[in-house]
C-alpha cells in the first residue's frame, strides 16, 4: 500500500482510537517517522501508552519533535504531564537521550522538577538523568527548584546536585 494511503488510514484510525487497525497499519510498514503538517505519527499515540510503546518497538524515533512550534521532544512533553511514567519508561527503554534540551536549554529532569512531578523526576533521576544539567542561562536543576519544592531539593542534594555557583567554583 502506498505510504500516503497508509498515512491517511493511520490518522483516521488513531483519531477514533481503533487500536487494531492502527497496529495492522504499523505492521503493514507505514513510515513511523512520517509527519503530517509537522506533527509526527508518534504524537497521535500520546493517549495510548501501549500503542506508543509498540510504535517505538517498531522503529519510531525516540528523539522525535512533538511540536514543530516549540521544538518540544516527546521526552519533554511527557516530563510535564502527570501519570506519564509508562510513556517515559518506553522512551528510556528505547534509548531516548535523557540530556536532550528544549529551546530554553531545559532537560526533561528540569521540566519535571519545575512542574513538581515527584514520580516523574524520580524516574528520570533513577534512569540516569544528569542532576547537574544546566539550561541556557547556566542554571542547574537545583537552582531552578530552590525555594519551591523541599522534596525535590532534598532528593537532588542527596544525589549530589550542585548550583550554578558551585559548578563555576570547581
Amino acid at each position: 500500500m502506498p505510504q500516503k494511503h497508509l498515512l491517511k488510514k493511520f490518522i483516521e484510525a488513531a483519531h477514533i482510537r481503533d487500536a487494531d487497525t492502527v497496529m495492522k497499519i504499523i505492521d503493514d510498514g507505514i513510515d513511523l517517522n512520517a509527519t503530517l503538517d509537522g506533527v509526527p505519527l508518534l504524537f497521535l499515540a500520546k493517549e495510548d501508552s501501549g500503542l506508543f510503546n509498540h510504535m517505538l518497538r517498531k522503529g519510531a524515533d525516540t528523539e522525535t519533535i512533538f511540536s514543530p512550534y516549540s521544538q518540544e521532544r516527546a521526552l519533554h512533553y511527557f516530563a510535564r504531564r502527570r501519570s506519564s511514567e509508562s510513556w517515559l519508561t518506553s522512551l528510556i527503554t528505547h534509548g531516548v537521550d535523557l540530556e536532550a534540551k528544549d529551546v530554553d536549554g531545559h532537560s526533561a529532569l528540569a521540566i519535571a522538577v519545575i512542574t513538581g512531578l515527584e514520580s516523574i523526576y524520580t524516574l528520570l533521576i533513577d534512569a540516569g538523568a544528569d542532576i547537574n544539567a544546566q539550561d541556557n542561562g547556566g542554571w542547574t536543576v537545583l537552582n531552578l527548584v530552590l525555594g519551591r519544592d523541599q522534596k525535590a531539593c532534598a532528593l537532588l542534594l542527596e544525589k549530589g546536585a550542585l548550583t550554578k555557583d558551585e559548578i563555576e567554583r570547581r
